[in-house]
């Protein structure tokens, strides 16, 4: 669960997401959301490098955001300043189900809902 650009709580079962969660405790720096996008390119086939995932489908990022005008750098981090994309499409063991952005007049806008983008215009509705 993300509030306010950062990570506040980790759902899961397993042990993976225990981990994650210390590691998003024990370094602040790495609750920040760093990147957010939608990717609607369906066309890339090779899904085991990321830059190119990431355009098939949703991704978030969180850390360092500082390389392409964030706010958190290297000095905000205790141990490796790291930026880690979290691609949720292809072949990926994560899904995004939904995604709504709260803007800042506190409107819920849906811009992807089941696996698909929201078109313009209904998010506009």
């Amino acid at each position: 669960m993300v509030e306010k650009n950062k990570i506040i709580d980790v759902e899961g079962d397993g042990a993976e997401t225990a981990k994650f969660w210390k590691q998003m405790q024990d370094d602040f720096a790495l609750t920040n959301i760093a990147e957010i996008a939608l990717g609607a390119n369906p066309g890339p086939t090779q899904t085991t490098n990321v830059l190119r995932a990431e355009k098939k489908g949703p991704h978030v990022a969180y850390g360092k955001s500082g390389h392409f005008g964030g706010t958190f750098d290297d000095q905000h981090f205790k141990v490796k300043p790291i930026h880690q994309d979290i691609v949720f499409a292809g072949d990926s063991p994560i899904a995004c189900t939904s995604f709504t952005a709260v803007m800042e007049d506190g409107r819920e806008v849906v811009m992807f809902q089941d696996g698909e983008i929201i078109p313009l215009e209904a998010m506009q509705a």
